[in-house]
């Protein structure tokens, strides 16, 4: 919902929806990088590397910094298909690329037509088999 509130005031194509989905998804991010972040602070080898009189930047970079960021890029890969599927939806309800340019959510609202009326009963029971 509030990537649709987002992306209606700014004319929806892709690059409102994109910015949408970017204002929704980043704090998943930044909390999961921080949590990452602060348990690689109180592991040994950051203690040790205070102990020898690291640099801060230096303590950032090389040891928490490059051991927080794989798994955050690891969920990332593993959130693209969440991400994919909301853009889809959101071209199904008529948010984002244009018809000219085919995407799965329009495509998938323009072939609503050329389903029988009923089609709603006949795809539970589907789902029920």
């Amino acid at each position: 919902m509030l990537v649709i509130a987002i992306s209606i005031p700014l004319k929806a194509s892709f690059s409102s929806v994109l910015i949408g989905l970017t204002i929704v998804w980043w704090p998943t991010y930044a909390r999961f990088f921080r949590a990452q972040t602060l348990q690689v602070k109180a592991r040994d080898y950051v203690e040790s590397a205070k102990l020898y009189n690291v640099k801060p930047w230096a303590l950032f970079f090389r040891y928490l910094f490059l051991n927080s960021v794989d798994p955050v890029i690891a969920y990332a890969a593993l959130d693209f298909g969440n991400v994919i599927l909301t853009y889809s939806t959101l071209a199904f309800l008529g948010i984002g690329i244009t018809t000219p340019i085919p995407e799965l959510g329009s495509m998938a609202s323009n072939g609503l037509g050329y389903l029988p009326g009923d089609w709603c009963i006949h795809s539970s029971q589907v789902w029920l088999y």
